[in-house]
């Protein structure tokens, strides 16, 4: 979003996220609205909120509104899957998860990126230093446990960012705000 009814010039750039509670089937049909629909969606859930938030979904151009479910994984999870796949022969061992493969986390401590980074030198330590199974096996345990951490302080900031203490705390300050958890966003 570029510009408002409260700044003169267009040359303030803005970039806005809604996020909110969705189940599954909420999801689903969620990611199917087009952005017209999604702008519509904003603006109803968030028909109470004060200015500049509805002027800046109103006047935000449709091809730059986009929605998408989140989600996170416990890294455990995958390797624990990997693990009963390789033991069934259905996939080979020396298969390697990184980045959001590895470590899926929601974006509300930012660490995503940071974590994906760190994946690199941790398999290049692994590879570097013991036999190419070994090194797979260390590296997915390693990267699981570091992972592990990120993915749960995340999913906490998410649950904390979206309760209704959150919610009540930034309704008091007069703000706009999110509301919600962190399983459905529109940008």
């Amino acid at each position: 979003f570029e510009g408002s009814r409260l700044s003169s010039a267009n040359t303030r750039r803005t970039m806005w996220q809604l996020s909110f509670p969705a189940d599954a089937n909420e999801s689903k049909r969620l990611s199917r609205l087009t952005p017209s629909e999604m702008q519509q969606e904003v603006l109803k859930r968030c028909k109470d909120w004060h200015e500049p938030f509805p002027d800046m979904v109103e006047n935000t151009p449709l091809d730059t509104i986009w929605g998408t479910a989140l989600l996170d994984r416990d890294p455990q999870t995958f390797i624990e899957h990997r693990q009963k796949l390789e033991i069934h022969g259905r996939i080979p061992s020396r298969v390697i998860l990184l980045g959001d493969a590895g470590h899926a986390m929601s974006p509300f401590k930012g660490q995503g990126a940071n974590n994906a980074l760190q994946d690199g030198p941790l398999i290049a330590k692994w590879l570097s230093t013991a036999k190419l199974d070994s090194a797979v096996r260390g590296f997915m345990t390693e990267m699981s446990r570091r992972g592990a951490v990120k993915v749960r302080a995340s999913r906490e900031a998410a649950i904390t960012l979206h309760s209704k203490d959150c919610w009540d705390a930034m309704v008091k300050q007069d703000k706009p705000t999110k509301q919600g958890s962190a399983t459905a966003v529109f940008h």
